[in-house]
This record gives C-alpha cells, sequence and structure tokens, in this order.
C-alpha cells in the first residue's frame, strides 16, 4: 500500500486561494480552497503532490465505503453488523440504523442514517488506519418498479463521488490511495440467484462502480446446491443481451490473480468460486480463538446436524471476502479512482451541454443518461416481473382457496361424524329408554302372579306332607 490520505497538495488550511510564481514571474500552480485543504492546480501540481506524499503522517487513514444492495430478508443489516464484531470493534461502539429494516423514503431523505461507521481499525504493518463504513439500502424487494429503486442508489452513488470531485489531480489520487473519504468504493449485490431485473440492475451499477455479486445465506443449502447457483449465476452474467439481442455481458469486479495468489487461491475453481462468494452470517455469536492466540467473535447458526460457522472455509466465504478486499485494496481503489476522473469529466460536459451549474438537475440529467441505455430491458424486466408476481400472487391466492375448500371439506367430514355418532347415542338412549318404561309398566301384573303361584305351590306342599 501506497501513498497518504491528506492531499499531496494541501499548503496550510488557512490560506486562501492564491498563484505562486516561478522567477520569471509567469504561475506555475495556483492554490485552492477545498474541503481537505488547498489544492494546487497547475503545471507543477504533479510534482507538489509528489513532494507532500513523502510527508505524510505516520497512520494514513484508508478510507472504504461499502454499500450493500439486494432483496429484503437476506441479511444484509446482521452482515453489516457482525464484520464489525469479527473486526474486534465492541458491538456498544458499533452506530446501527434506528429502526429495523431500511425504509425508502429515510434513505431518500438522510442515506448517512443508514450507514455504519465502525471506530477506526489501526494497520501497524501498512501504516495505516481503516476507516470502514457500510451503507445498507432498502431492499428491491420492497418496490414492484425496480427502475426507480436503481435510479436512486445511482444518484446516491454519484452524490458521493461528486462531494470528492476535484480533490486533487488523478495523477495525485493515484499517489494517494484511499483519500476518498465519501466515494462508494465497492458495492456487494446480495442475492440468492440473478434473475433479468438483477442483471440490468448491475450493469447499471457498474458504470460507475465496482459491484460483487453475493450469494446470500450460504448455511441454508447444501455445497452441491451452492455450486450450481454460482454457476447458474456467472452464466447468466456472462449471457445477458442488450436491447437489440446482442450479447453484452454484465462485467463485475473480479478480484486480481495477484491478490488470489496471496491467499493460494490461484487455482482456477477458487477463482471461480470467489467471483460470485458465498456468505452466511447470524444474530448468535461464538467466541473463537485465531491462529494469533486473539478470540474473535463469529456468527454461528446451529442445524440438527451441527453448526455452521462463518469462519469455516466450507460453510461461508465471508473471511475470504474480507481478506480479499483488504489484499486487493489497492487494485480496487485504483480503479475507484479512474471511475471517479470519467464521471466528473462526464458531469461536468453534461453541465456545459445543459448551460446549468453543477448541481442536483445536472446529477439527475446524469444519471438519466447512465440509466438510459438500460431503460428498454428495465422497463421489459420489470413489467415480466410484474406479470410474474401477479401470476404468483393469482397461484398463491387459488392455492390458498383450494386449501381452505379442502380444510371446510375436511372439518365438514369430521362433523358429520359426530353428527352421526350423536345420532347413534341418541337412538340408543331412547331405546333404553322405552325399555325402561315397558318394565315400568308390566311390573307390577308379573310380580302378582308369581306370588300366587308361590302360595299355591307351597299350600300343595303342605298338604303333602301332612
Amino acid at each position: 500500500m501506497v501513498g497518504a490520505s491528506l492531499p499531496a497538495t494541501a499548503i496550510t488550511p488557512a490560506a486562501s486561494a492564491t498563484d505562486r510564481t516561478d522567477a520569471s514571474g509567469g504561475a506555475r500552480f495556483t492554490c485552492q480552497p477545498s474541503s481537505a485543504g488547498l489544492v494546487a492546480r497547475g503545471p507543477d501540481a504533479e510534482m507538489l503532490g509528489r513532494f507532500a506524499s513523502r510527508a505524510r503522517p505516520a497512520m494514513a487513514p484508508l478510507h472504504l465505503n461499502l454499500i450493500i444492495v439486494g432483496d429484503t430478508g437476506l441479511g444484509k443489516s446482521t452482515f453489516i453488523h457482525k464484520t464489525a464484531v469479527q473486526l474486534g470493534i465492541d458491538p456498544a461502539d458499533i452506530r446501527l440504523p434506528d429502526n429495523a429494516g431500511t425504509p425508502l423514503e429515510q434513505f431518500r431523505q438522510r442515506p448517512e442514517s443508514l450507514r455504519t461507521t465502525l471506530p477506526d481499525v489501526p494497520m501497524p504493518e501498512a501504516r495505516r488506519t481503516l476507516k470502514l463504513s457500510f451503507q445498507d439500502t432498502p431492499g428491491s424487494g420492497d418496490v414492484l418498479d425496480q427502475r426507480d429503486h436503481v435510479r436512486m442508489i445511482l444518484r446516491h452513488v454519484l452524490a458521493r463521488m461528486e462531494q470528492d470531485a476535484g480533490i486533487a489531480q488523478p495523477a495525485v489520487l493515484r499517489q494517494n490511495l484511499g483519500m476518498l473519504q465519501n466515494t462508494v468504493t465497492a458495492v456487494l449485490y446480495f442475492r440468492p440467484a440473478a434473475p433479468p431485473i438483477d442483471l440490468e440492475y448491475m450493469a447499471v451499477l457498474s458504470q460507475v462502480v465496482p459491484v460483487l455479486p453475493v450469494i446470500a445465506k450460504a448455511d441454508c443449502h447444501v455445497v452441491e446446491e451452492l455450486e450450481q447457483h454460482r454457476t447458474q449465476v456467472l452464466e447468466k452474467l456472462a449471457g445477458r443481451k442488450d436491447k437489440d439481442g446482442k450479447l453484452a455481458p454484465v462485467h463485475t469486479y473480479r478480484f486480481s490473480d495477484a491478490a488470489l495468489e496471496a491467499l493460494g487461491l490461484a487455482a482456477p475453481a477458487d477463482k471461480a468460486r470467489l467471483a460470485v462468494p458465498c456468505i452466511m452470517s447470524s444474530r448468535r455469536l461464538s467466541e473463537m480463538e485465531g491462529e494469533d492466540g486473539r478470540v474473535v467473535r463469529v456468527p454461528v447458526r446451529d442445524y440438527a446436524w451441527g453448526s455452521a460457522v462463518a469462519l469455516e472455509r466450507e460453510h461461508s466465504d465471508t473471511v475470504l471476502l474480507q481478506q480479499l478486499l483488504m489484499e486487493d485494496v489497492e487494485t480496487v481503489l485504483m480503479d475507484v479512482s479512474d471511475r471517479l476522473q470519467d464521471m466528473h469529466g462526464h458531469y461536468l460536459e453534461l453541465a456545459r451541454r445543459l448551460q446549468a451549474p453543477a448541481g442536483l438537475a445536472v446529477l439527475g440529467a446524469l444519471v438519466e443518461e447512465l440509466v438510459r441505455p438500460y431503460e428498454s430491458r428495465l422497463e421489459e424486466t420489470a413489467v415480466r416481473a410484474a406479470r410474474e408476481e401477479a401470476e404468483r400472487q393469482r397461484r398463491a391466492a387459488e392455492e390458498r382457496l383450494q386449501q381452505q375448500e379442502l380444510e371446510s371439506r375436511r372439518l365438514m367430514a369430521q362433523a358429520q361424524v359426530v353428527l352421526d355418532r350423536l345420532q347413534g347415542e341418541k337412538q340408543a338412549v331412547e331405546a333404553e329408554r322405552d325399555r325402561a318404561r315397558e318394565q315400568a309398566r308390566a311390573g307390577p301384573w308379573v310380580g302378582g302372579g308369581v306370588v300366587a303361584l308361590a302360595g299355591v305351590f307351597l299350600n300343595v306342599l303342605w298338604r303333602v306332607c301332612r
């Protein structure tokens, strides 16, 4: 890792915009105030950046801003929280969103309220201080028309880019990787599969930010199912077609060979596996001792067959994903720096073309320009998804009606059995009552005849004996 987080051209925070001249009196660079101090622009700006970068602080900040996108119920918020805990952060120090879930209006008005900023993590070996943040987003399944959802996320990513635009020259940014405090570093796209709408969604976002598809809730599948899901996702990404039916693959982020080799993952099977990592998380934490003797708390899920542990590779790629993001951080940040410069240039060109000052209007126009090539496909997939959802709801309603009818028939059959039993008992009671009445009516005559016969018998016996 190289460079520092302070702007290489920062002269003094208290100075005002001024020109610095050479011996001939010609302006060699201009100091302009910015959010990060004074930024030098001009022929000598790059030289000043190299000079100032040598005087970087002992622990230069390294900003990593990840945004989590995906459907509702896939454990996005749980993943954010447990990742922080695995980094050794005390749960009490983690600022999480106030309410469960990620409401749309809350994200539109105050996205920072859904952002989890972790306490600084020292990295003495790299002489850096990791400043990690996770931006949670509303579930894409919360809206019927996902075109509005992708516009909302894209607008947020571009707005954060513009907050860092102009902070320094491209050469200075490359020498000071990690200095971008606001720009989104990467998107983790949570999804158990890759339906057509997700392909278009990732294609739109991948224009401005690295996108890494992730299969969530890996512990809910056996190994064979995970491999099948991963293969399907890769095939769908490679086989995507544009509105004209031409092959137009989705270019998601792939970790560099150097990062994979550094972790012993150079085999083709490992590369394919980590092109779509599978992760798991859990609200239950278990303390485990690492190789360095440090005790860490890791997510664990208990099942009848045993426990699934997030740190074990056969259960989840969570740890590998974290390690690769850190190992490949320079490659990711260089990619982000290049995208920032491209998007900012496009933004300024669009402002000149529209003859409008930089602001929300230009940002909105840029969003529409980026979405336009995918508009028809997004509309097609949105209509198809709406039809499929309507069909699914219709079938679900029919199934519910059938279940209700079957349940009604079952209850009626049970009621008939009970009625038949009660009818039989009633008839038995009535028959017993009739027999009792007959015995009661015949009882006095029968008793008198028996007494008379007994008297005649005794009288005859007395006479004989006599």
